[in-house]
């Protein structure tokens, strides 16, 4: 029993380093394009953000969302998209349809950059994690992931939805709560 016990925590500690390295390298990768890319305001989108409200357990990729980004910056992007080229790569969306202006791979990390514009000085809504992240609001990655329209996108929100309250959770509240 106390060799399960310790296996238990050193499987725990392995993991939770993991983590912390992860998240390590992927906070090395937004202070590196913040401090490249040239726009009104750099926000961290998609899954990271939604995991740093504890809505989403995983990310795999860094999504970056530039506010109003300087034509220098979408220009340093492509560059960056020919000499370090994602591992995947996703040519069905434009910036048109989704904002998405760019893929590139900063060492193990796929990095998509998005874009959208304002009016000057209007700035977008967003959070400031603890340790000064700053992420755009759930509601942001729910609409970007509608707009793509991917499988893979409408399974996150299903389960987004259902952490949040199930089927069963709901009919049942539904039928108990005072009118």
């Amino acid at each position: 029993m106390e060799q399960k016990q310790n296996l238990q925590k050193q499987t725990t500690n392995i993991i939770v380093g993991l983590q912390e390295s992860k998240h390590r390298e992927y906070s090395d990768a937004v202070k590196h394009f913040k401090t490249l890319l040239e726009c009104d305001q750099f926000l961290v989108t998609g899954g990271m953000a939604l995991h740093a409200v504890g809505l989403y357990k995983n990310y795999n990729d860094l999504d970056i969302l530039l506010v109003n980004p300087s034509e220098e910056s979408k220009k340093l992007i492509r560059k960056l998209m020919e000499a370090s080229p994602a591992k995947t790569k996703c040519d069905k969306y434009s910036e048109a349809e989704i904002g998405l202006i760019g893929i590139t791979q900063f060492g193990n990390i796929k990095v998509d950059f998005f874009s959208t514009y304002t009016q000057s000085g209007v700035r977008v809504k967003h959070l400031t994690t603890p340790c000064g992240l700053d992420i755009t609001l759930p509601e942001w990655s729910f609409e970007f992931k509608r707009k793509a329209n991917r499988p893979k996108d409408w399974i996150d929100l299903y389960g987004i939805a259902k952490s949040i309250c199930d089927k069963d959770e709901f009919l049942n509240k539904m039928m108990t709560s005072n009118k």
